[in-house]
């Protein structure tokens, strides 16, 4: 599953990938400080451009 969503994240304009290590499918419980940083980061990048 992630080398398609990195894949996808190559082909497509909209689509994002970011892997965080020692996570499971409950990612935002696991790392919420990570994940606040990614958002953070691609929004100040959007509004940016």
């Amino acid at each position: 599953m992630h080398e398609y969503q990195r894949a996808l994240a190559e082909r497509l304009p909209n689509w994002h990938y970011f892997m965080v290590a020692g996570t499971d499918h409950s990612l935002p419980f696991q790392k919420p400080r990570q994940i606040a940083q990614v958002m953070q980061v691609e929004l100040e990048r959007y509004l940016a451009g």
